[in-house]
């Protein structure tokens, strides 16, 4: 049996109500949009530093992806990596990466939000062991 104490008025914000009152008790993580001010759980501010955490670990993948394809056809140890064109485009998407994350005018328009380190491509990391590993 669950037993729930209610609570009265005193108790309660002013500014909270019903179904937000309820989400500000249940959230764990206090972590506040800088975008919104609104606690990133149960929100659509979750959403979109969900998507932009895969945004990231698109990116990764998309690296990792490019590495291996080379190190199959010539080996980067015998070889080494020449291709400036390749680092060139590297840095452009990661720079891009930063910009769409951090930038508050391009957060605001497309929607994205700045990430912590560790949700940088976490997502993506089991692909890219199995891209690397394959």
């Amino acid at each position: 049996f669950f037993f729930f104490k209610q609570k009265t008025a005193y108790e309660m914000l002013r500014s909270l109500v019903g179904s937000e009152m309820c989400i500000r008790d249940r959230c764990r993580v206090k972590q506040i949009s800088p975008i919104s001010g609104h606690p990133v759980c149960f929100t659509t501010e979750a959403l979109k530093y969900g998507q932009t955490g895969f945004f990231f670990a698109i990116v990764l993948c998309q690296i990792a992806n490019t590495l291996e394809v080379k190190q199959r056809k010539l080996s980067l140890m015998y070889q080494g990596v020449r291709n400036q064109f390749m680092f060139f485009g590297f840095s452009q998407e990661l720079i891009l990466c930063l910009l769409l994350a951090y930038v508050i005018p391009l957060n605001i328009i497309l929607g994205t939000r700045d990430l912590l380190f560790l949700h940088w491509g976490t997502p993506g990391l089991v692909i890219v062991v199995f891209i690397v590993l394959y």
